[in-house]
């Protein structure tokens, strides 16, 4: 039986960074775009790997690289979710 993997790679996570756009930029419209997230995606892994919550990984990012409480409004607040959603759907230690 394949289990899903513990953690995802910096890859992925800037993946779904970009898929879900979480503060809402237009960044996921334009495949040129996709590596948009890649410093967030590698902070968010390292800060996994050290135990880290994986909602509180992605809030610290992104409170670091824009503002504290970037994410705070109700449709960043939607796809923050939703980011989180699929990445525990998809990754077993999340």
């Amino acid at each position: 039986m394949n289990e899903a993997p513990a953690l995802p790679d910096v890859a992925t996570i800037n993946n779904f960074l970009w898929q879900h756009d979480l503060m809402g930029t237009g960044c996921n419209l334009m495949d040129e775009m996709e590596h948009e997230y890649w410093a967030l995606a590698d902070g968010i892994h390292r800060r996994l790997v050290l135990n880290e919550d994986l909602g509180a990984a992605v809030v610290a990012e992104f409170d670091e690289a824009f503002w504290t409480g970037c994410l705070d409004d109700d449709p960043k607040k939607e796809r923050l979710n939703g980011l989180l959603k699929d990445l525990q759907a998809h990754f077993s230690n999340l």
